[in-house]
């Protein structure tokens, strides 16, 4: 979960493993860290070694693209985060190279994966081990954590 996610490697097969193969109590912690590490050394890699030359070849065509504040960058990585279908890793890297402030960046993207991962993990080892309610509270995190980035998306949205 630190090393093949930051080499293009999708994470939810990671967290699809963790819930079938280990205690769910263990693997969660465990995974956060993981996570952590992964989106930090993704962070400073596309912050420090791809950011420069990619703000080069777009900054004439979008030049408001690489100067962000601060709320702009919390509702981007709240983007990035909750829309189904951006491989992990993409996401990593398009909010470093962004430079999305880093510890908004770590604050929301831990939790916001937090969640997914949580959720994951309990649904599989619910299902694995025939837990109906192990498995409905890994569905409940995975859609309050949709939900919640939907409304509080919809509401920022609204705002501007």
């Amino acid at each position: 979960m630190i090393i093949l996610p930051a080499l293009g490697f999708p994470i939810s097969p990671f967290y699809i493993f963790a819930g079938a193969v280990f205690n769910p109590w263990l693997i969660i912690p465990v995974g956060l860290v993981a996570l952590s590490i992964n989106m930090s050394v993704s962070y400073a890699l596309a912050r420090h070694v791809w950011r420069e030359p990619l703000q080069k070849k777009f900054a004439a065509r979008w030049p408001k693209l690489f100067a962000i504040d601060e709320i702009s960058a919390a509702r981007i990585t709240i983007l990035v985060r909750a829309v189904p279908g951006v491989p992990f890793p993409v996401q990593n890297c398009l909010l470093g190279v962004l430079a999305v402030p880093f510890w908004t960046y770590i604050a929301l993207s831990v939790l916001i994966q937090g969640c997914f991962l949580t959720g994951v993990v309990l649904t599989t080892q619910g299902a694995l081990n025939q837990n109906g309610q192990t498995a409905l509270w890994g569905g409940l995190i995975i859609g309050i954590t949709l939900l919640s980035l939907h409304l509080f998306y919809k509401q920022r949205t609204m705002r501007t």
